[in-house]
């Protein structure tokens, strides 16, 4: 027995050994799949270092899908100069990024971008032409690339759209314009009345910037009868800037967003489908929104309720033969001193994981088209779209193109009507870390730095809040609305009258009665409602809603703000300071489908104030 056993050990050893030496090489080829990369360089080495972080700022219509193929690029195990990756990305609209990037404030602004991919190239030119006015170098490469690219189309109804002849017909710019001006009378269909055009904003909205971009193209051509781009020269010319002016004027409705725009359109119908016509007979959006639209996507709408069922009347996408715009989501990576060339390698890295078969797909299965303008499966006329009709592109202008169109555009838009509401209460006495001034020395300067911005045709009024103001009122009217170029009783013009008066502004002993205040603002510029203007109410405040009276509840004044149907008052909401109550600010600015500003650093109050006016 013994002798087979021992006979046995020997006969199994060769086995044994060679079973260790497999186990021994395995260990040597997972060691070195573990331990060196590709190129064979150490990745403990790699690994003991920092990875080369790139920070993405992207306009918030695509961020979250850019922070998940960010996070499958990361897993690839891409490297930088022999360095691991990692990539964040971080959501920014891209108006106020483009403001943001002449003097980034990272705790105002959020994370310093290392690239920026806002929704057009149109922001790009706007932010250059910012910064070679203020004398600052150029931090733009010569090249942009794409990531992904939606067009702007005019989107109808689809039983107003095959009245025209969608699919096989499609409107020109010229002729979409020239029907909101002359009406349905002008296509020999006077029965149907006024023919309706819904615009969003172009200091906030992309599709509001590339609507004034292709606007300008269309007032150029119809001018000078030659597809011409636009330039200074041209732009100067006073027939061009008149047209100019018939087609913003053509536009009956707007909105501070595109998805406010929609909002608004989906609550008509919610009251009566047979309402959609009448309200908008046509949007100038993106493709993406129509198809967002017909799938219940309202997103975050001011007044939304986010995802929602397919509404009974979808819209259809018309292409312009004459040309269009594209919303073309540009890679910019910063020419700044904190994007060192580690970085750079990162960025080109990403970008190529972003324009390959895997992101690229993405984008599309989102309703993107692909970086290089080509439709994808969702692109069909079920869902209101045609992937496959032929468009022109038309070139963003030069920065400096861009600027003038922007100011002409702020100079018409400023021809509102606004009513100011400054917070007086208390709190506003007290004193800004870091500065000799009160909260209340900064929010009169802010006023006073905007004022002179408006027009004089523009309508003003100045209140102030606190509570208990007058009598048990908790606000006072200091100047009543009308135009700021007009003169006053007193001989002075409302815009003086106006100046005089915020300079002197004190704070009072008083709480805040914020809700109240809001509401008798609201009501009041209902009764002082002009159709033909973008009518506001402009809130700057320090804290939240404290009324020992009681008065309005959050849920009283909500309801109130949501259900305002043809007069509706936008609330501009800015709260500053660490006692402002945003979350709550928020919900006021959504339910009258304006928008909220918040100010982290109450220096920064002055700029907020202007921007809040550029935007309307």
């Amino acid at each position: 027995m013994a002798g087979r056993h021992a006979a046995g050990q020997r006969s199994q050893r060769p086995y044994v050994i060679a079973g260790v030496a497999a186990i021994v090489l395995l260990v040597v080829v997972l060691a070195a799949r573990f331990l060196f990369d590709n190129e064979g360089r150490p990745l403990l080495a790699q690994r003991s270092r920092d990875c080369v972080g790139l920070t993405v700022v992207s306009s918030p219509d695509k961020a979250d899908l850019m922070q998940q193929l960010a996070a499958a690029y990361v897993r690839t195990g891409p490297t930088a100069n022999g360095r691991c990756v990692q990539v964040s990305v971080a959501a920014k609209e891209s108006a106020p990024a483009a403001i943001a990037l002449d003097g980034w404030n990272t705790a105002v602004d959020g994370p310093r971008p290392d690239v920026w991919s806002p929704s057009s190239t149109g922001w790009v030119g706007l932010m250059q032409a910012q910064r070679a006015a203020d004398h600052l170098p150029d931090i733009v490469p010569p090249e942009l690339p794409w990531v992904a690219t939606t067009p702007l189309v005019l989107a109808m109804p689809r039983p107003v759209a095959e009245g025209l002849g969608w699919p096989r017909k499609q409107l020109t710019w010229i002729e979409a314009l020239g029907l909101a001006l002359r009406g349905w009378g002008s296509v020999g269909k006077p029965q149907l009345g006024a023919f309706r055009m819904g615009a969003s904003d172009a200091f906030v909205s992309t599709a509001g910037l590339s609507t004034l971009i292709g606007s300008s193209y269309a007032a150029v051509q119809y001018v000078t009868h030659q597809p011409t781009p636009p330039n200074l020269t041209v732009l100067r010319n006073e027939q061009v800037q008149r047209t100019l002016l018939g087609f913003d004027r053509a536009v009956k409705e707007r909105a501070v967003s595109t998805a406010a725009l929609l909002t608004k359109l989906r609550q008509a119908e919610q009251r009566d489908p047979r309402l959609v016509p009448r309200v908008m007979s046509a949007l100038i959006v993106e493709e993406k929104s129509v198809l967002d639209y017909n799938q219940g996507k309202l997103g975050a709408a001011p007044g939304g309720n986010g995802q929602q069922s397919a509404p009974k009347v979808p819209l259809v996408a018309t292409y312009p033969p004459d040309g269009t715009v594209l919303s073309d989501h540009p890679y910019v990576v910063l020419n700044t001193p904190w994007v060192d060339a580690a970085k750079r390698v990162a960025a080109g890295g990403f970008l190529q994981f972003l324009q390959g078969d895997r992101g690229q797909a993405a984008f599309l299965q989102a309703g993107f088209r692909n970086h290089k303008g080509e439709a994808g499966p969702l692109a069909i006329p079920e869902n209101g779209l045609l992937g496959d009709q032929q468009m022109k592109p038309l070139p963003t202008p030069e920065p400096t193109v861009l600027g003038a169109l922007v100011k002409a555009y702020s100079q018409n838009r400023k021809k509102g009507n606004l009513l100011s509401l400054i917070d007086v209460s208390g709190s506003m006495k007290e004193l800004v870390p870091g500065t000799n001034s009160s909260r209340m020395d900064l929010a009169k300067q802010a006023a006073l730095g905007a004022i002179p911005l408006l027009s004089d045709e523009g309508n003003f009024g100045q209140w102030i809040f606190s509570t208990d103001l007058d009598g048990t009122r908790d606000y006072r009217q200091l100047i009543s609305l009308g135009p700021m170029g007009a003169e006053m009783t007193n001989g002075k013009t409302r815009r003086d009258n106006t100046l005089g008066l915020v300079s002197q502004l004190q704070a009072t002993n008083g709480d805040t009665g914020l809700y109240d205040a809001t509401f008798a603002a609201v009501t009041y510029m209902q009764k002082q409602f002009k159709a033909d203007r973008l009518n506001l109410v402009v809130l700057i405040t320090d804290g939240r809603n404290d009324n020992p009276a009681g008065g309005l509840s959050l849920d009283q004044l909500l309801q109130q703000l949501r259900a305002q149907r043809e007069r509706v008052i936008h609330i501009v909401a800015i709260g500053y300071g660490p006692e402002a109550d945003q979350a709550v600010l928020r919900q006021i600015a959504g339910a009258s489908q304006g928008v909220a500003i918040e100010v982290r650093d109450p220096r920064d109050i002055q700029r907020a104030f202007i921007q809040a006016l550029q935007r309307f």
